[in-house]
């Protein structure tokens, strides 16, 4: 799941958060499950994808818990899991709620890696605004008055109206941006902007190559064949309406196939540390509460 919801997203934009912070919180957004929990973020695929320090990256995360936007749980030797604050989907009574979407051409773009922070946030939010106005008023052109949309977000990011025109010049390449008499802006997303990006595998399957990594890197598999993490894959899309709400750990349930594979050898160290699809699908459906197979009883 990558979506943040309006009430995170908010938050944030009045959180007085550093470039770094938002960039963080974006980039593990992606790895979600429905309920904004993200498995085994590690340092170095964080520092790699947004191009900060290590102690850069720590300090993100203490910053971001001591504004109640994330919480962390060192549950690995190897790696953290995270939770968005208010950001759960799962559920009849989250069913519906107001978000934006970071599976998006923009999102992906090089342009976007050179926006400051706060025109980031703006972007979502104005994306946001720009599709609910398409929705109602069936108009490909968002329509608001000059005055109007800089006091909305001069109120929502604690900025001066002078940095709120700047961030707008910044999303030029996203947008389409005409004001006329000086007064009313029309605004239009570019296609590209708002579309999934070119090339890139679906959220649910981005967040499975996800899992399927962390797993590898918990349980120290140094080497999988391609084609049998090709079968976990289709085995967690299979039964993906299961698992999508959390709950179910895949490095937990390797763990135990490498533990039964391994169960006369004593020495860890000498185990035999292989992916073994078929026992990983026969384990996950008993921890969904499937009944053996007739072969498996």
């Amino acid at each position: 799941m990558q979506k943040i919801s309006i009430e995170v997203l908010e938050k944030m934009m009045g959180a007085d958060l550093s470039k770094n912070e938002i960039d963080v919180l974006l980039h593990i957004a992606r790895y979600q499950d429905d309920t904004g929990h993200i498995i085994g973020v590690h340092y170095k695929d964080v520092c790699e994808a947004t191009k900060i320090s290590f102690q850069g990256y720590y300090d993100v995360l203490e910053a971001l818990e001591s504004k109640e936007i994330i919480s962390c749980e060192k549950k690995s030797y190897y790696d953290r899991d995270i939770t968005i604050l208010n950001n759960d989907f799962a559920g009849k009574e989250n069913y519906g709620r107001g978000y934006v979407s970071l599976h998006c051409g923009m999102v992906r773009s090089q342009e976007w890696q050179k926006l400051k922070g706060g025109a980031k946030l703006m972007a979502l939010h104005l994306m946001r605004e720009w599709r609910i106005y398409k929705r109602h008023a069936k108009s490909e052109s968002y329509q608001v008055g000059k005055e109007k949309l800089l006091k909305k977000y001069q109120d929502l990011m604690h900025r001066k109206k002078r940095t709120i025109r700047s961030y707008l010049g910044q999303l030029k390449p996203f947008l389409n941006l005409y004001l006329e008499d000086g007064r009313m802006y029309y605004i239009t997303f570019r296609k590209a902007a708002v579309e999934d990006p070119v090339g890139s595998d679906t959220e649910n399957d981005e967040w499975r190559i996800h899992n399927i990594n962390i797993s590898l890197r918990r349980n120290r598999i140094k080497e999988a064949e391609s084609d049998k993490i090709r079968d976990i894959k289709n085995t967690l899309s299979q039964y993906h309406k299961e698992i999508k709400n959390g709950g179910i750990d895949l490095s937990e349930i390797i763990k135990q196939t490498i533990e039964v594979t391994n169960a006369g050898r004593k020495n860890p160290a000498k185990w035999k540390r292989t992916l073994s699809p078929s026992f990983i699908h026969r384990l996950l459906r008993l921890e969904l509460g499937y009944p053996p197979r007739a072969a498996e009883a």
